[in-house]
């Protein structure tokens, strides 16, 4: 289940890094919710594909008792990081996990990354981003 970003038409910047856009650039909420079991592999799917060279991230934060997670803000410190791809070096240069997955329009990038989640995650109510 994905939310629609705000720049979904253009893959703009967020460009004032105060904002809450800078956690989720959300514009859309998602249209339910995923039941996943601890070790699963999570996949996104872009719809364009992902354009520029550099790091893939996903975190994962768990919905305090009592809260909705298709309602909760998610804020202050509540994410864990379960996923960080790092950059290939050779001789010829520096290249990222997620570059020359397809060719579309002359451009090599990926349109579908996978994450596998934590083994010993218990079940609860969490989000991924």
């Amino acid at each position: 289940m994905v939310r629609q970003t705000k720049n979904y038409q253009s893959n703009g910047p967020v460009t004032d890094v105060t904002s809450m856009d800078m956690r989720c650039y959300q514009m859309k909420d998602a249209a339910g919710v995923l039941n996943v079991t601890a070790g699963s592999t999570l996949a996104y799917h872009a719809k364009a594909s992902i354009s520029h060279p550099g790091p893939m991230s996903a975190y994962i934060a768990k919905v305090p008792a009592g809260q909705s997670v298709m309602d909760w803000t998610a804020d202050g410190k509540v994410w864990s990081k379960i996923y960080g791809d790092k950059p290939n070096l050779s001789p010829a240069g520096m290249t990222w996990p997620s570059q020359g997955k397809c060719a579309k329009g002359g451009m090599l990038s990926a349109k579908r990354v996978q994450v596998k989640g934590p083994d010993l995650t218990p079940s609860a109510r969490c989000r991924i981003r």
